[in-house]
C-alpha cells in the first residue's frame, strides 16, 4: 500500500476535438489513476519502468486459495511469457460475444485477411463458426471450471493465458502455442511465480481489458471493439436501462464497461494518433468512438483497397 497520501486533480482532458473532465489519482512510484465510478479507478497501464498495482478490490479473499493453486500448478508446465507483435499497421479486431454478436459473420466477409489481427475473448472462440476469417490470438482469465467452456472443439487459435486460469483449460487446448500474462498485482494479493514487470497486463479480471493493455504494447493503432458490452433488449429483474436509453443491462455489466472505457481514455491519451471504435451497444465507452455496421463494413472494405493497392507498388 502506498504511504504517501493520493494526490486528486479534476482537469479537462483533450481527446481529437472531445474535452472531458476527468479525476485522477496520482500515488507514489509514478502511478496514476483514472476514476470512472464510485470506488474504481483504472490505472494508466501506458507508462512504463513503474510497479504496476491495482488499487480496486476486484478479488474475494475466498478466491486467493483458488489463485494460488492455480498458479503453482500451472507454474509447474514451465510455459513461456508473452511475446509482442508489431500491430502498428494492422487493423486490429478485439471481439466479444456481448450485444450484436450474431452480426458477426456480415463483419467477417468484409475483412482483407492479409491485414487483419482479431483478438478473441470470453466466448466468442467457442461460437465462432467462421472458418474462412481465422481469430489470431485468444485471451482467457478464467480461473474456474468453466472456462472450459469458451474452448471451440474445431479451432485452437494461438492463445494467451493469465497465469491464473484453470488448469485444465491448458490440457483441453489442443493447440500449444501457449502463453502466460500475469495480471497486475491488487492491493490483496500478487503472483507467486513472477516479478518482472514486462509481463504483467491489466486486465482488470476482464480479457478485453488484457486485450487492450495488450494491443499497447504492441503499438496497434487502428482497434475494433466488437460487441465488447453485455445488454439486453428487455427489462430482467435487477438490470437497469442502459445509456442509450433502449436497452439494459446489470450492474457489474455496467462496471465492467466503464473499467473498458477507463482504458481506452489512457490508451488513446498515450496515443494520440490511434483510432478505437466500437461496435455493437451504442453510448457504451464515451471515450471511444461508435461505429454502425454499415460504416465499419465501408472500412474494411477500404482496408481492402488499400491494401491492394500497396501490394501492386510492392510488384511494381
Amino acid at each position: 500500500m502506498p504511504k504517501t497520501s493520493p494526490v486528486l486533480q479534476l482537469y479537462p482532458v483533450h481527446l481529437e476535438n472531445e474535452k472531458f473532465n476527468v479525476t485522477v489519482k496520482n500515488l507514489h512510484k509514478g502511478n496514476q489513476y483514472l476514476n470512472v465510478e464510485k470506488n474504481i479507478w483504472v490505472r494508466n497501464f501506458t507508462i512504463n519502468n513503474v510497479s504496476p498495482i491495482d488499487i480496486n478490490n476486484l478479488i474475494k479473499e475466498e478466491e486467493i486459495k483458488t489463485f494460488i493453486n492455480n498458479e503453482l500448478t500451472n507454474n509447474m508446465l514451465n510455459i513461456s511469457k508473452f511475446e509482442t507483435k508489431d500491430l502498428r499497421n494492422k487493423n486490429v479486431f478485439i471481439i466479444s460475444d456481448g450485444f450484436g454478436f450474431d452480426d458477426i459473420n456480415e463483419i467477417l466477409q468484409n475483412i482483407n485477411i492479409e491485414n487483419k489481427f482479431i483478438i478473441l475473448t470470453n466466448n466468442s472462440l467457442r461460437k465462432w463458426n467462421n472458418f474462412d476469417v481465422l481469430p489470431d490470438l485468444f485471451i482467457e482469465n478464467n480461473p474456474y471450471k468453466n472456462a472450459l467452456n469458451n474452448i471451440n472443439s474445431r479451432i485452437f487459435p494461438n492463445c494467451l493465458l493469465s497465469n491464473r486460469i484453470y488448469p485444465e483449460f491448458i490440457n483441453m487446448y489442443k493447440y500449444k502455442n501457449i502463453h502466460f500474462y500475469n495480471p497486475t498485482p491488487s492491493l490483496n494479493f500478487n503472483s507467486q511465480s513472477s516479478t518482472d514487470i514486462s509481463n504483467y497486463l491489466d486486465d482488470y479480471r476482464n480479457p478485453i481489458c488484457a486485450a487492450l493493455n495488450y494491443c499497447f504494447l504492441c503499438n496497434a493503432e487502428n482497434i475494433n471493439l466488437l460487441y465488447c458490452s453485455e445488454g439486453m433488449d428487455k427489462e430482467k429483474p435487477a438490470s437497469f436501462l442502459h445509456n442509450d436509453g433502449i436497452h439494459y443491462q446489470y450492474n457489474q455489466n455496467k462496471s465492467a464497461d466503464e473499467i473498458i472505457n477507463g482504458m481506452i481514455f489512457w490508451y488513446r491519451k498515450n496515443k494520440r494518433h490511434s483510432n478505437i471504435f466500437y461496435h455493437g451497444l451504442d453510448k457504451s465507452f464515451k471515450f471511444g468512438s461508435y461505429i454502425k455496421k454499415e460504416d465499419l463494413i465501408k472500412n474494411c472494405k477500404l482496408w481492402k483497397i488499400i491494401i491492394y493497392h500497396l501490394m501492386v507498388l510492392k510488384t511494381g
